[in-house]
């Protein structure tokens, strides 16, 4: 019972967290989109990002089938608090994606991007570094802002393609 009250629990604090988060985001996608005179072009770079979501989602539902075939591993009603707390993270993973998925690509105007409501001209970078996760934009202004993977590549593409003309 105690497993059912953490998995809702889990469940009701991060679909507020990514309710209050997709609004920030909202938010700063709308000022970029009014800067730029509705403008900008939409580079898809978050493909990665939701690989790895349902990645963990297969993860789960393998993990939920398993102990709904084998209760005995952790007890009669520790396995239907990990099949809970399993459910409920699929589906708050499933959440995360269909919400989230349109503010993890890269949007651009002539003048510069946008990524998490962080907007940096292209005359402003100084340099691209890259990372595993994330790409860290330093700026000619010294400020460092990182970006995720898939939209550091498409910038450092971008910024290949500008420098070539």
């Amino acid at each position: 019972m105690l497993g059912i009250i953490a998995g809702a629990a889990i469940i009701a604090f991060l679909g507020v967290q990514i309710y209050r988060t997709q609004n920030v985001y909202k938010e700063e996608l709308e000022r970029f989109y009014q800067i730029s005179k509705n403008k900008v072009t939409v580079i898809p770079a978050s493909g990665n990002w939701v690989m790895i979501h349902l990645g963990l989602f297969v993860v789960l539902c393998g993990l939920a089938v398993y102990t709904a075939r084998h209760p005995e591993q952790a007890g009669t009603a520790g396995a239907a608090g990990l099949i809970a707390v399993s459910i409920g993270l699929m589906a708050v993973l499933l959440l995360n994606v269909t919400v989230m998925r349109k503010y993890r690509e890269l949007y651009v105007n002539k003048d510069g991007f946008n990524d998490h409501g962080k907007t940096v001209r292209f005359t402003s970078i100084k340099e691209i570094h890259p990372g595993l996760t994330s790409y860290t934009v330093e700026t000619v202004s010294g400020q460092s802002v990182k970006v995720s993977a898939g939209a550091g590549r498409e910038l450092m593409k971008l910024m290949d393609e500008k420098q070539a003309k």
